[in-house]
This record gives structure tokens, sequence and C-alpha cells, in this order.
């Protein structure tokens, strides 16, 4: 290794222990909190269903990011006043205040108690050199993080790929709170991927004619737990993450009431009838 090479490595290292350094005289973070609501249960008064501090639903998800400039990234943790990194946990949470104060959930900013503020909404985690990955307690945190950190994570630097996903609502009354590493490290179903499918395809009827079969098969089908699909937030925007997201959550409220066996085809039968025809095409 000449010695060019040599002095150019020590900048870096050097470099990165400076920003490991600088994140680790922060003080530790805060503990991430939930709360018990209450909700129709099917029958069975004793439960109470798990909700977040903000008050959604407390459905796990996780975004996966494509790291490709992790320095750059760890500059822009440490400008913004809503990042604190957690050296106990190896991880950076994103708390609600300052740049994220302006985010509006379910629950107000002002109805969480002054002594539990402030929050944690997530947490990410680096994976190794070429991902990383954000843990959030409900699908509307997700949805709002990608939307968020796209403002301020230079798309040069790191990329939101896909979305890992756990379709069940938890019952808060046995007091044991689901943490990412039970359901996300495990094995999981990656949904079809649609767009995959028919990217080849230019004509907009022959997409859909494509597409309907597949999504026919996947209706049919039972809900997994645990689901993976990408995002496509770059092409599409975040209006394609919500619809799915939101699906998702009316099954598992259906699920959460006794309806054990309401699927996709449930929730298409219903809304079949609510979408107008297509035009027909000119001759």
């Amino acid at each position: 290794m000449g010695k060019k090479s040599k002095k150019k490595n020590k900048r870096r290292l050097k470099k990165t222990m400076s920003i490991r350094n600088a994140a680790n005289r922060q003080s530790p973070a805060p503990r991430v909190e939930v709360s018990k609501d209450l909700m129709p249960q099917g029958g069975n008064e004793d439960r109470r269903l798990l909700t977040t501090m903000t008050k959604e639903i407390y459905m796990l998800a996780r975004l996966h990011y494509d790291l490709l400039d992790s320095e750059k990234i760890h500059r822009v943790f440490l400008k913004l006043r809503c990042m604190q990194h957690d050296p106990f946990r190896d991880r950076w949470v994103w708390l609600y205040k300052a740049e994220a104060k302006r985010l509006k959930f379910k629950g107000t900013y002002k109805d969480i108690p002054i002594e539990r503020r402030p929050i944690v909404l997530g947490a990410f985690f680096f994976r190794n050199n070429r991902e990383m990955v954000l843990d959030l307690n409900s699908f509307d945190r997700a949805i709002k993080a990608v939307v968020f950190f796209d403002k301020y994570l230079p798309r040069k630097a790191a990329k939101v790929k896909d979305i890992t996903f756990l379709n069940k609502f938890h019952d808060g009354s046995k007091g044991f709170i689901p943490k990412h590493q039970d359901y996300f490290d495990k094995g999981l179903e990656v949904i079809n991927d649609l767009k995959r499918v028919t990217s080849t395809i230019e004509n907009p009827m022959e997409k859909i004619n494509a597409a309907y079969p597949r999504m026919m098969e996947e209706f049919q089908k039972s809900i997994p737990e645990v689901e993976r699909m990408p995002i496509h937030f770059y092409e599409d925007g975040i209006s394609s993450l919500k619809g799915r997201l939101s699906l998702r959550e009316i099954i598992a409220i259906q699920h959460w009431q006794g309806n054990s066996d309401y699927s996709f085809n449930n929730v298409f039968e219903e809304i079949l009838p609510l979408i107008p025809p297509l035009p027909k095409p000119e001759e």
C-alpha cells in the first residue's frame, strides 16, 4: 500500500471516529412508550388494544434503506435535533421533538405527559455497510417517516427500498410489549411485486390484464403474519404505501374482532362496487 493510500485511510478512520465520539457524547435516549386503548373486542372484554403514546394502533414496521454513504448519514443525524445517538444499543433514535414535532398523529403532542417527553418515534440501526433499517411501532409512523427523512437524507447517501411489517394487533392487558426482533429477524413472506411483473408492459390495459390474475390470487390467500414488500416511493410517491398498509389494517381490525377468516378477498368484494368503471378506449 502506498503512502497516499495509507494517509487517505488514516484520515477516513479519524473522521469516522470523530463522528462516533461526537454522537456518544449525547445523553442516553429515552425509552419507547406505549399505552392501552379500548376497542371492540369481539366478545372478550378483558383485552386492551395496545397503542402508542401518539394513539396509533401498535403495529410493528421496519423500513429498509440502501446505504450508500454512511458517513454522510451520520453527519445528517448529528445536525438534526430530533435525532439522538444511543451508544448502549448502537442505534440512532428518532425523537418526537424539534423538526419532528410538526408531524401530526392521531394523538397530539400535548396529549403526551410532560414527564415522558420526548418519546421515541423510531430507531435506526446500521445492519452493515450497505443497509440500515428504521424500526417503528405503527403504520402511520412508517408512512410519515418515509416522507420526513426524504427531506433530510440525501438520496445519494441512502434510499428507502422496502418495508417489513407485522399484520397483527396486540393485547396490552398481558403486559407483553412485542419487539421487532421477535418477528422480523426470522423467516418472512415476500409478496409478489406487481410493479416488477408488469414493468415491461407499456399498454395500460395490457398492464391491468396482466396484473389482475396475480391480484386475485393474492386476494384468495390468508394474510401472512409478516410481510416484506417494495415501497416504490420515488416512482409512485407515498400514496401507494398508504393504500397497501390501510388494507392490511382493515383486515387486522377484523381479525382482532374475531373474524379470523377475513381476507383480501372480503375487502375486495366490499370496495369493488365503489370503484367506477374504466373508460372505454376510443376507436
